[in-house]
């Protein structure tokens, strides 16, 4: 049996419309995934020189990726609420604004009104 969290994410709708509940769906799942890593980083020790593992924040149901970065790199990447760590492949369009690419991951920035 299909749920809401097994139907993709974006159903095309246009920028001016409204989020949908996939886009609120999604943004919500986001800030779970960040929560989840922000208690991974408090556990390592700020002289913590080897990257951590953490997991993909795109808003994709279901998703475990994971996102290989340094301590520096997932602060720099956090000090903005509103930004976070997905595979470069799980941008959800009604969601994310790709703000950079980097090695093996991108960072994307909510979009307002997400």
């Amino acid at each position: 049996m299909a749920t809401d969290l097994d139907r993709p994410i974006g159903d095309g709708e246009a920028k001016s419309d409204p989020p949908s509940a996939d886009a609120k769906r999604a943004a919500s799942n986001q800030g779970l995934f960040r929560a989840v890593n922000e208690r991974i980083r408090n556990s390592n020790r700020e002289d913590e020189k080897d990257p951590m593992s953490l997991l993909c924040e795109c808003g994709q149901a279901g998703c475990v990726a994971v996102i290989t970065v340094g301590l520096d790199g997932f602060d720099e990447i956090t000090s903005q609420p509103n930004r976070f760590m997905v595979e470069l492949d799980h941008l959800v369009p009604e969601v994310d604004r790709l703000i950079e690419s980097r090695d093996g991951f991108a960072i994307v920035e909510q979009r307002s009104g997400s």
